[in-house]
């Protein structure tokens, strides 16, 4: 298997003109079935990360056959902007412990995964990462995490996680957007920023809880907007510490200055 490396974006055409010849000169790669093998090269910017060796190799499994399986090899430490973008028959995919960051769109529309989590050291998922990505299988986020980027989980069928992790800092706008199956919610710290309709219309949200010290220094006032069905949002910091309360959550009781159950 080709390491996984950065691609400096003066090798792209290249990489490109190479996976045209390999495919006999054929356009298909740009559009239809092999579009996501290659469109993480040809517009991801320096967060690529594969070399040519791999893209021809993807695109040859590309054009055999629908690509249901996919193992990253070990010292992987980024998975590049839309790496595995709308690769709607990949099921199963494994990530080596030794990756930090998910790229901008890296598994967008990928429809049939069957993934249960990421490696405890990333620290980064980037705009749109699993936006319409099927996360049924999804237990938790991990406990590294620091950034959740904008449109993340926007649309995620069957996401139900329970937490989100004590390091995280900034949750962007929409980023959570539409997670239906979103029942309960703990913060285990409090982040900094809580940008634009980060939950909003999280129809079966019932309970948010913020644990820890401190409080977000931008919340903005429609986090939980059309969450219809939250009813309850524990809070560690006095009533009017933190602007635009009640954050969207209309039907909501806020209990300030709460430490625990």
């Amino acid at each position: 298997m080709a390491e996984f490396v950065r691609v400096p974006e003066t090798d792209w055409k290249d990489i490109l003109d190479a996976t045209r010849e390999k495919t006999g000169g054929t356009e298909k790669m740009l559009s239809g079935e092999v579009a996501p093998a290659v469109r993480g090269i040809e517009s991801g910017g320096g967060s690529s990360i594969y070399n040519e060796e791999l893209v021809l190799k993807m695109v040859e499994n590309r054009l055999q056959n629908p690509i249901t399986e996919f193992v990253i090899p070990a010292g992987c430490v980024e998975i590049g902007h839309s790496a595995f973008a709308a690769w709607a028959s990949l099921i199963n995919i494994t990530i080596p412990d030794s990756v930090k960051a998910i790229g901008t769109n890296a598994f967008v529309l990928c429809y049939a995964l069957q993934l249960d989590g990421l490696p405890e050291g990333v620290t980064r998922i980037s705009d749109s990462a699993f936006n319409g990505t099927n996360m049924s299988s999804f237990k938790k986020l991990p406990d590294a995490l620091q950034t959740i980027g904008n449109a993340v989980f926007q649309y995620s069928t069957g996401l139900s996680i329970k937490e989100i992790p004590a390091g995280v800092i900034t949750i962007g706008k929409n980023a959570f957007h539409n997670c239906t199956d979103l029942t309960e919610l703990t913060f285990k710290g409090i982040p900094a920023t809580i940008n634009t309709q980060a939950f909003y219309n999280c129809s079966a949200l019932t309970k948010v809880t913020f644990e820890g010290e401190g409080m977000p220094t931008t919340m903005a006032a429609n986090v939980f907007g059309n969450c219809t069905n939250l009813l309850t949002i524990n809070v560690p910091w006095a009533e009017g510490a933190v602007a635009n309360a009640p954050w969207g959550a209309t039907n909501a009781t806020i209990n300030y200055n709460y430490t625990g159950e």
